[in-house]
């Protein structure tokens, strides 16, 4: 899969993961952001953030299998050291 077309797919899932009662018309909509990007052979991976929240998704395609998986972090800290 292409990377465009991965992360359209991808931001759609997420949305709907994140509100399943409503319909994301354009990906922009709920201020997701592609913060990384990442392909090998068939598989697709990216970090997806939400503006305005310290939540972080990571989204990966198994192309093999044909199945996406969402992990969820959020930032506990953030301090120089």
């Amino acid at each position: 899969m292409d990377n465009e077309t991965f992360i359209k797919m991808a931001k759609q899932r997420l949305f709907a993961e994140l509100h399943p009662n409503r319909q994301m018309s354009r990906p922009n909509e709920a201020g997701m952001y592609v913060s990384w990007l990442c392909k090998i052979g068939k598989n697709n991976k990216c970090v997806i953030g939400i503006i305005g929240s310290d939540d972080y998704y990571e989204i990966s395609y198994f192309g093999n299998e044909g199945v996406f998986v969402m992990d969820h972090y959020s930032l506990k800290k953030h301090k120089y050291i």
